[in-house]
């Protein structure tokens, strides 16, 4: 389940991490954010659709990653 892949990470993602490093530094890279977006959406739905509160969580937990990791 993503969600625990989430949990034993910190992150949750298509690509790994260093592709937001590179972002970060300028460096070529493909649209990380875009598929980031992608899962979020999926997740959203699963929860308004679904009721699933473990995607809510998820998405909750991915929209704060950007701030407390990428960020700093």
């Amino acid at each position: 389940m993503l969600a625990e892949c989430q949990q034993q990470n910190g992150y949750l993602g298509a690509y790994p991490e260093s592709f937001y490093d590179r972002l970060k530094k300028h460096e070529p890279v493909w649209a990380p954010f875009y598929t980031y977006h992608k899962i979020m959406a999926g997740h959203l739905d699963m929860y308004v659709h679904c009721g699933s509160l473990t995607a809510f969580q998820t998405v909750q937990r991915m929209a704060d990653w950007p701030f407390d990791g990428l960020l700093r």
